[in-house]
């Protein structure tokens, strides 16, 4: 089953029984025409009410549960990678962070145990309220409200990014109409979020600088001018230069090893912490990438 069928599935399963769900990771950043590599991985952020519901609602129209917990009936990928951190005692690293449920593809699928449907507590990465952002996290609702609603912040998949290539992902088929995605300049507030939240988590950090940077490749290639990435758009003025960094550095800076030292050091003034000070006192935060 092609990516784009089985998200909109997914969302089309859920939204029928009242359930949003924004689509996230990797395969996010394709329909905003990134070639980033993808996975039959596939995240979703919902309201933290509805996540147990989700989980409940997939199982019962065919996805497959969990049973894969042993070495001999060949793991999981989740709980391969759960244990691994487990381990070495890493609850944090270059990868994303655990889902709080997850199943795996439908049953009338070929391969479905190699395919992880993953549903994330929004509010482990949508910004809270703050002055940073005063609007506070949207309400993830399924079909047209829950465009309306977000103010802007989400879109649909169907309507926004380029049109996909061979070698990069882009925008839905019409017909596949049930999929939100947050909107660029919103998903650049989520990560510029993260990445300050997790400046003591070095591998967690890098991950969002990462996508980052994906994003603003995006933009350079497909974005500008484009009402979708106006930063103005409800995107918090205390945040723009770091974007407008991303967007005016040359390729070969942001390729450039020290890349995360500047996109850690920018986050870290942007709340009052001067960058050279904390590297004298060793904060936990500088510890990497200098």
């Amino acid at each position: 089953m092609e990516p784009a069928v089985l998200i909109h599935r997914v969302t089309k399963t859920l939204a029928a029984a009242g359930i949003g769900a924004v689509l996230w990771g990797e395969h996010l950043l394709a329909t905003y025409g990134s070639d980033i590599p993808t996975q039959p991985d596939y995240k979703f952020l919902l309201d933290d009410a509805n996540v147990t519901a989700a989980f409940d609602t997939l199982l019962a129209n065919g996805h497959v549960l969990c049973t894969r917990q042993d070495w001999d009936d060949g793991l999981c990928p989740v709980v391969e990678e759960m244990r691994s951190r487990r381990q070495t005692k890493e609850h944090y690293s270059p990868f994303h962070p655990f889902p709080a449920y997850h199943v795996h593809g439908h049953r009338d699928t070929l391969y479905q145990l190699d395919t992880v449907i993953a549903l994330y507590k929004a509010s482990a990465f949508l910004p809270p309220t703050s002055d940073l952002c005063p609007l506070g996290p949207p309400a993830i609702l399924p079909g047209e409200d829950g465009r309306i609603n977000s103010q802007a912040r989400f879109l649909y998949a169907h309507i926004s990014g380029p049109n996909p290539t061979e070698s990069r992902g882009g925008r839905f088929p019409a017909h596949l109409d049930s999929v939100l995605i947050p909107s660029p300049m919103y998903f650049a507030h989520i990560l510029i979020h993260l990445g300050i939240r997790d400046c003591i988590r070095p591998g967690a950090r890098t991950l969002w600088s990462a996508w980052l940077m994906e994003l603003r490749e995006c933009y350079e290639l497909h974005g500008r001018g484009l009402d979708e990435w106006d930063e103005k758009l409800n995107f918090p003025e205390p945040l723009r230069p770091i974007w407008q960094y991303a967007i005016d550095a040359q390729n070969d800076v942001l390729e450039q090893p020290g890349c995360m030292k500047v996109w850690r050091d920018a986050m870290w003034r942007l709340v009052g912490v001067d960058p050279e000070e904390a590297v004298q006192k060793e904060h936990l935060a500088f510890r990497d990438g200098r």
